[in-house]
């Protein structure tokens, strides 16, 4: 008989042993037991002690680990199996678009907000899936779906304001990044996106004073930084007998483009 178990469990396990009834994995650890309809799905989720398990041990990984996508796969399976279905599916959406399956991916978010239309992760998660198929106008209604659950999220407000820029939205765009910062003026990636829509439309006076707050950015997209920041020079500072080291800090384009203003 086949028994009814969710396609995510399916996908994890490798292997059933009928003769014991035990679903098992690839390196033979055991997964779940299966028991007789007759007995309740409340009563076959009680049995379910293995992904309790599989909760646990991704709670005492690294967080370097917890980050990895396979690891949060297999959370987002364990959720799923001990009842949490809509973060589980919201969590493995993300997890397929950080593996390069954003059609799965979305598939998986649509899932989690057809259970709960007010889940805000999942129209975040949405958003930035469309955003980088190229669907800009379908990421904005996701992230107005997500502002709307929860409009002081920094990071979806600045996930649409780039979807207003990309449709040429530029007075929704500038609107959404100034709330971010209006909510968070310490945020660096406000900022950052601020300048770089000012530099881009020629708002030069604005972009560059916004420009600096690059520094700031979290590691990994943050600016290689070899002088110490008390020793840069903002323009202000007399210069009289000193000597100015220009830093290459972007790419070669950039420093062709910029080089020619050095006196």
């Amino acid at each position: 008989r086949q028994w009814d178990i969710p396609e995510p469990t399916i996908e994890y396990a490798s292997q059933f042993d009928v003769g014991r009834n035990w679903m098992v994995n690839s390196q033979g650890t055991t997964l779940l037991r299966v028991v007789p309809p007759t007995a309740g799905y409340k009563k076959f989720l009680d049995t379910l002690d293995p992904f309790r398990w599989e909760l646990k041990r991704f709670e005492q990984l690294p967080d370097e680990a917890k980050q990895r996508p396979e690891n949060r796969y297999r959370r987002a399976i364990a959720l799923y199996r001990v009842g949490d279905f809509v973060e589980a599916l919201s969590n493995r959406g993300t997890a397929l678009q950080e593996v390069g399956r954003p059609l799965e991916a979305l598939k998986s978010l649509d899932a989690a907000i057809r259970l709960r239309p007010d889940y805000h992760s999942a129209w975040s998660g949405r958003g930035a899936v469309l955003w980088n198929l190229g669907r800009h106008s379908e990421a904005l209604e996701s992230f107005d779906n997500a502002i709307s659950l929860e409009p002081d999220d920094v990071g979806v407000l600045l996930n649409r304001g780039n979807a207003y820029l990309e449709l040429g939205r530029l007075d929704k765009a500038l609107a959404d990044f100034d709330s971010a910062i209006e909510i968070d003026g310490s945020d660096a990636a406000a900022h950052w996106e601020k300048a770089n829509m000012l530099l881009r439309y020629g708002d030069y006076s604005r972009g560059w004073r916004e420009y600096e707050w690059r520094w700031g950015l979290k590691a990994g997209d943050s600016l290689p930084v070899r002088i110490s920041p008390d020793k840069q020079w903002t323009g202000t500072q007399p210069v009289d007998g000193k000597t100015i080291l220009l830093q290459a800090e972007q790419g070669v384009g950039d420093v062709l483009q910029f080089v020619r203003y050095v006196p």
